[in-house]
């Protein structure tokens, strides 16, 4: 973001709230995966809030194949598969989740619903 885009950000913030303080060094542009993943993830919430998990679903697998990194678009999708009853798709989606997840108490319960999920 250029430098006079993130001034005048921030002076537009502080017209509307002069109350907060807000750098221009804190005002970053964000990666186009980025933003896809932000609005899928929003219509994904909405999809769930009215009771649609099947499309909820489908919008949480597209997250995966936009960002395969993203531990929480793994888990949601393997959470709604277990609800709908996928037991093996949702052992796929944990143990992609497995592969990308460094921290150790994640992975423990990660690898904990596996274990549960195969007896």
């Amino acid at each position: 973001m250029s430098r006079s885009i993130a001034t005048r950000l921030v002076a537009l913030l502080h017209a509307v709230d002069p109350g907060r303080v807000a750098a221009a060094n804190h005002v970053a542009t964000m990666p186009n995966r980025a933003i896809l993943l932000r609005l899928l993830m929003n219509a994904a919430t909405r999809a769930e809030a009215a009771g649609d998990g099947r499309r909820a679903l489908i919008l949480y697998h597209r997250m995966t194949l936009v960002a395969p990194d993203s531990g929480h678009a793994w888990w949601e999708r393997a959470r709604l598969e277990l609800t709908s009853g996928d037991i093996g798709a949702a052992r796929g989606s944990l143990s992609a989740m497995l592969e990308i997840t460094r921290e150790p108490e994640l992975r423990a319960k990660v690898s904990g619903i596996l274990a549960s999920l195969h007896a």
